[in-house]
């Protein structure tokens, strides 16, 4: 691996220099966003703001790592048998990415407002991991099964089920 890479140094040298600027900027948006975020969610009377902010917050990095891993994939030089899969990977972790968020939210929403629910029974974690598994599901099984039908190689018969 280091002779690959000391010998095609400059193959790397731009991919990697998007991957880092991406990151970088990603970085200094986040820090400027969130800021103007948080500083507007406690000015607002709800808690659904707070929710949605701090839901948001976390993946904010991960979507940055996969946006520029992506757009380094793309303007590489790897051939083209090499970016496709990795692209619908990139595609893969984005649907997973958004669903762990949606899911993250149905609970902090669930336990939110059933803590203000005026009932006998209480919002247990039980109640908050349903709503987010029921999210989960929802959201990630039809998107996964078109997903995984994006990266089947396509030296397979899918019809005979023979190579």
């Amino acid at each position: 691996m280091y002779e690959f890479l000391i010998r095609h140094w400059e193959k790397l040298l731009i991919p990697g220099s998007v991957f880092l600027a991406i990151m970088l900027a990603a970085l200094i948006a986040r820090r400027v966003i969130f800021k103007a975020l948080d500083r507007w969610a406690r000015k607002s009377a709800t808690e659904l703001d707070n929710i949605l902010v701090d839901a948001l917050h976390a993946p904010f990095l991960l979507w940055a790592l996969i946006l520029s891993a992506s757009l380094a994939t793309q303007i590489s030089a790897l051939p083209e048998r090499v970016t496709r899969p990795l692209s619908k990977g990139f595609l893969i972790l984005w649907v997973i990415s958004f669903t762990l968020v949606a899911s993250k939210l149905a609970g902090s929403l669930v336990r939110h407002y059933g803590s203000k629910a005026k009932t006998n029974l209480p919002v247990t974690t039980l109640t908050q991991n349903l709503a987010r598994l029921a999210t989960a599901t929802r959201r990630a099984r039809p998107s996964l099964s078109r997903s995984a039908s994006l990266v089947r190689p396509t030296c397979w018969d899918w019809e005979t089920g023979k190579p």
